[in-house]
């Protein structure tokens, strides 16, 4: 790692024409619950300013990034001109030897804390859930028949077909079946990020970093590697809103507004979101299966939670006392 972060160093300030002595490129702890497959460097000048972050991919992955790089570019794309400023993409892309590198614009990660929670629920998260909404209603499409095996009955049968799942939900993957051979659902995706927690949400402020911190600014968000034109209606907006620590009731008004606003109904956006966990679960890559299975129930019968009580009331009965990525 370290030559590569030397020839890194000497291929941005190549292309920023930054002088070597101006330039410090440091590495950057994250997430290790899951596998990774890139090093992340911070670029910052002489007096320790963030002037850039750059992603580059392991020898294992050589190309992770320059995928992880394309996503980003297909995102911004099908979300259209109106939404593409949430979506980040890269000042610059290349390799150095045979690994290939990003360099993204340095934006703010929101701090914790009482203070800087409030102002983020009525900052960024009101702009976020906002944001899901116009994509929903821009990106909703049925499933083209040619593509149902493949988007919708297989995902079904491999919830069925996985051990590590309960009965609960086995049950809910054979009502959608029986559903789809009836002709009384029509299945639906959207374009989704399918990794929308809150860390993957940054803040750009024109106050400054200070405030970007506490939510006040725009949202960009990062990570649009497994991003999906065909992706799964609610996902997005469950995992942003459990990451960010809201109730059910909250979730509940978000989610039927959405709903609403894509003229879908919230039978059919359930069915749609256990196909669409299917094919997540089918496609997670290093993600392991463990995780993978809670993560997909927690979803699942939150969204059963919050879609077919009949009372704010009752949701807050059934609602769990923690949740899975507080």
């Amino acid at each position: 790692m370290q030559r590569l972060q030397i020839e890194l160093a000497e291929k941005i300030s190549e292309i920023f024409g930054w002088s070597d002595n101006f330039l410090n490129i440091k590495n950057v702890s994250m997430r290790k619950d899951v596998r990774d497959a890139t090093f992340k460097f911070l670029a910052e000048n002489s007096v320790g300013e963030a002037l850039v972050f750059i992603l580059a991919a392991n020898d294992e992955f050589p190309d992770t990034v320059h995928w992880a790089a394309q996503a980003s570019e297909r995102a911004k794309a099908t979300v259209g001109e109106e939404l593409a400023h949430a979506v980040v993409t890269p000042l610059n892309t290349g390799y150095v030897g045979q690994n290939s590198y990003a360099v993204y614009p340095c934006y703010t990660p929101t701090t914790s804390g009482l203070t800087a929670n409030l102002f983020r629920r009525y900052s960024i998260d009101l702009k976020v859930f906002q944001w899901l909404s116009d994509v929903a209603k821009k990106t909703s499409k049925r499933v083209d028949d040619a593509k149902l095996e493949e988007l919708v009955i297989t995902p079904l049968k491999w919830l069925l077909d996985c051990s590590a799942f309960s009965d609960a939900v086995k049950n809910d993957a054979q009502a959608a079946l029986y559903a789809l051979d009836a002709k009384q659902w029509q299945p639906g995706c959207v374009f989704s990020h399918n990794d929308l927690w809150k860390g993957n949400v940054l803040v750009e402020s024109k106050y400054g970093r200070r405030f970007a911190a506490c939510g006040l600014g725009e949202p960009r968000i990062i990570d649009w590697l497994g991003s999906s034109a065909e992706g799964i209606p609610a996902f997005d907006v469950i995992r942003y809103a459990q990451s960010s620590g809201y109730s059910l009731p909250v979730l509940q008004n978000v989610i039927k507004r959405i709903n609403r606003e894509a003229g879908v109904n919230d039978a059919d956006v359930f069915f749609d979101l256990l196909a669409g966990m299917g094919r997540l679960g089918i496609n997670r890559g290093e993600f392991p299966l463990a995780r993978y299975t809670k993560l997909a129930e927690n979803t699942i019968n939150t969204y059963k939670l919050m879609a077919f009580a009949t009372s704010n009331k009752n949701i807050r009965a059934k609602q769990k006392n923690e949740s899975l990525f507080k």
